[in-house]
């Protein structure tokens, strides 16, 4: 469709300027010529990819998702990288299929169920990890927990399948706060509150106030009058007279 656009010769009856503007144009072309080239080589890459037949035409195993393995519909198990579980948020009743490819064997996701977010706290039971919610107590790989540096009562989202909210386990999907209730900073990164010092107002700022004193006015004291005393009247002897009748 497009060819190399040939460099145009100059021509000598043209002034020297026109010559370079020529050459310059045509520069320019080739470019856009090879642009354009590489262009429709990255559509038919694209069209090739979207030829391939998807993960549900390759040979393989397929199974449902329990949580940690894959289940066949014979009742046959394999265990499913939790690397690759968290990563992909599968949850219980996912569809997978297990391809063999160089000896080795990959998952892929090839069906969801239904999900259902919710917000929940992270506890232990028996050792295991737990995240409960309004919906009920739902397990979370140990790898999972490690990987995401998640601690006892940490806020999370997590989910799982909206038609089997009894399901054992649920997917990770964001750790919301650390320690929910009491901080949403790793305990590194507070800086410890110290109280104020008191500041003691130098002695020569306090000035001690002086007590009203109300003054006394000494009340004269009544006058005493004294009575005189009576006179004294002289004490006479009397010498009692002896009757005739004493001496017998």
């Amino acid at each position: 469709m497009y060819g190399t656009i040939p460099h145009m010769p100059t021509q000598p009856n043209l002034p020297s300027q026109v010559n370079q503007s020529l050459s310059k144009v045509s520069s320019a072309l080739n470019d856009v010529e090879r642009s354009l080239r590489h262009a429709r080589e990255l559509l038919s890459q694209i069209e090739k990819e979207s030829a391939s037949p998807s993960f549900k035409d390759i040979p393989g195993i397929e199974g449902v998702f329990d949580g940690i393995y894959m289940v066949t519909k014979d009742g046959k198990k394999f265990e499913v990288p939790s690397n690759y579980a968290a990563k992909s948020l599968l949850i219980v009743g996912d569809g997978l299929k297990m391809i063999n490819r160089e000896g080795r064997n990959f998952f892929k996701q090839i069906s969801k169920v239904k999900r259902k977010l919710e917000e929940g706290m992270m506890v232990k039971k028996d050792g295991k990890w737990h995240a409960i919610t309004p919906s009920g107590s739902y397990r979370i790989v140990d790898s999972v927990i490690e990987y995401n540096k998640v601690s006892l009562n940490d806020k999370v989202l997590v989910q799982f399948p909206e038609d089997n909210p009894t399901a054992e386990f649920a997917a990770l999907s964001k750790v919301l706060s650390a320690q929910a209730g009491i901080t949403t900073k790793p305990a590194s990164t507070i800086n410890p509150v110290s109280p104020a010092p008191l500041k003691a107002k130098p002695r020569s700022e306090v000035v001690a106030k002086p007590l009203p004193v109300k003054p006394v006015v000494a009340k004269p004291l009544p006058e005493v009058k004294i009575a005189p005393k009576p006179p004294i009247k002289p004490v006479t002897s009397v010498t009692p007279s002896l009757n005739d009748d004493d001496l017998r």
